[in-house]
């Protein structure tokens, strides 16, 4: 869970009490304990819906723009224009390459789906 989602939470439970206890107050005649409780949970309810819109905004966007690393390269030097070019993959496995020269080009196939695509998890 985000903070925001947290926050969100704990702003609306909060709230809810206060809101509650505003309405016994007002069970109780108690004018003036009645619009404090009830105005402040109010105001918390109010916080605490804004920032579980934002949280679900924020999720969204990322959903929206998700990238993931395909791989992890690391270049050794092993001797005058001889290096060892590792590959590290996300599913941890590793494959190793001896390589010539002193010139390198790493040629890929991006492939990005639309944002609702991402959306539904692809």
């Amino acid at each position: 869970m985000s903070p925001l989602s947290i926050a969100a939470i704990v702003l609306g439970v909060i709230g809810a009490v206060l809101v509650l206890a505003g309405l016994r107050a007002l069970w109780q005649a108690r004018i003036f304990r009645f619009t404090l409780q009830t105005l402040s949970g109010l105001l918390l309810l109010a916080g605490g819906l804004l920032a579980g819109g934002i949280a679900i905004g924020v999720q969204g966007y990322q959903a929206l723009v998700r990238e993931e690393p395909v791989a992890t390269i690391r270049l050794i030097p092993k001797g005058k224009q001889r290096f060892e070019a590792q590959f590290t993959f996300p599913d941890a496995r590793k494959q190793s390459f001896e390589l010539s020269g002193d010139e390198f080009y790493v040629d890929a196939h991006i492939l990005k789906w639309t944002p609702y695509a991402n959306m539904i998890g692809l």
